[in-house]
């Protein structure tokens, strides 16, 4: 990773840190990144860590005890900014005005719960939650970045239509995902890189 052009931060997770120390052994989140620094991932393969980040639990087994970041920093957006403050590895961390962050997301389905009252069971939160957690963590990573950066930081984001939940594995979806990405209008954040990068 030292040997890439730009500087990168990729999120995965990992199943088991292999602590000798019994009390300190546990699974938690990875940020791999080729920033300088102690702990700095520089001499790990790329082609290695982008295959970590992308094995996405269910659909794609775990690689070398990793699975995909998403499960922790489905926008990575906050993690990034965080990266760019680390005293630790930058002796003069750029302020806030010299920052500008573009986060892409890759289409929001629009989804609800319409009863007010429920009295569920872990066999029917078990679906929901795993969306609204997801969909949480990304909401609360926009909303740091929003405030910290204000208007150096846009999110690009496409809705999908309100009838449309295209699954992970929906592969056979591929054809109405290009045409919904050609009709989405990206005016603004083409604006907000003309002004801001």
């Amino acid at each position: 990773m030292k040997d890439l052009k730009k500087r990168v931060l990729i999120p995965a997770f990992d199943l088991d840190n292999e602590n000798p120390d019994a009390s300190r052994r546990s699974w938690s989140p990875k940020f791999f990144h080729n920033f300088p620094g102690p702990d700095s991932d520089g001499d790990r393969l790329a082609s290695k860590v982008a295959l970590y980040t992308s094995a996405v639990p269910t659909f794609f087994p775990a690689v070398d005890g990793y699975i995909d970041g998403g499960v922790f920093a489905n926008n990575p957006s906050m993690a990034a900014l965080a990266q760019t403050q680390d005293h630790r590895a930058l002796k003069n961390p750029p302020e806030h005005d010299d920052i500008a962050l573009l986060s892409v997301g890759t289409g929001t389905p629009l989804m609800r719960i319409e009863k007010k009252n429920l009295d569920w069971g872990q066999a029917q939160w078990v679906k929901p939650l795993l969306n609204i957690m997801m969909d949480g963590v990304m909401g609360v990573a926009d909303h740091q970045c929003r405030q910290i950066l204000g208007e150096n930081y846009h999110r690009l984001a496409p809705v999908f239509p309100p009838d449309k939940v295209i699954g992970l594995d929906a592969v056979d979806s591929i054809p109405d995902l290009v045409k919904f990405a050609e009709a989405v209008d990206i005016s603004q954040a083409v604006k907000w890189l003309k002004a801001s990068w």
